[in-house]
């Protein structure tokens, strides 16, 4: 009979963890149980993270050097520059989200940027389709290129300047 015993409450330990676990968040969200400060605690989260991964950006790009990059001293400054200029707009935007409601979220610069940079790709994608069609660029080629603009795209649908 010991291993009846031990089938049986094996069936229905697993039973018992299956049922509740595949049920108990469908019950949650029917109730409409949730933590009101749960939104602002993850946006704070979220702002401390880029904070800190801003400022591990910054440092590394701080201990570069021009032989780092294989380059002279005046386009290792340039490309510095640049990067730091965009990891710190990166940072500083992200800080400016925390607490904001979706609706305060669309309102930004951010948006009218991404909006922007959707409309510029469309642009730059017709004129290499026109290019193909004219007969001045070559498929795979235009391929290539599509690509890239692609993944641009494909990045700023994915920022969480667009959630």
């Amino acid at each position: 009979h010991r291993e009846v015993i031990q089938l049986v409450a094996f069936v229905v330990t697993v039973g018992t963890i299956l049922v509740q676990g595949t049920t108990l968040p469908l019950l949650i969200r029917k109730l409409g149980v949730s933590d009101p400060q749960e939104s602002e605690r993850d946006d704070h989260a979220e702002a401390e993270a880029r904070r800190i991964a801003t400022s591990a950006a910054l440092e590394y790009l701080e201990g570069l050097t021009p032989s780092d990059l294989a380059c002279d001293q005046k386009r290792f400054e340039r490309v510095i520059n640049r990067m730091r200029d965009l990891v710190e707009h990166q940072g500083q935007a992200a800080a400016e989200q925390v607490g904001r409601t979706p609706d305060e979220r669309a309102d930004t610069a951010s948006r009218v940027f991404s909006e922007l940079r959707r409309d510029l790709l469309e642009v730059e994608r017709r004129a290499m389709a026109d290019e193909r069609d004219a007969g001045r660029l070559d498929d795979e080629v235009l391929r290539r290129v599509l690509r890239e603009l692609d993944l641009q795209e494909a990045a700023l649908d994915s920022s969480w300047r667009n959630r």
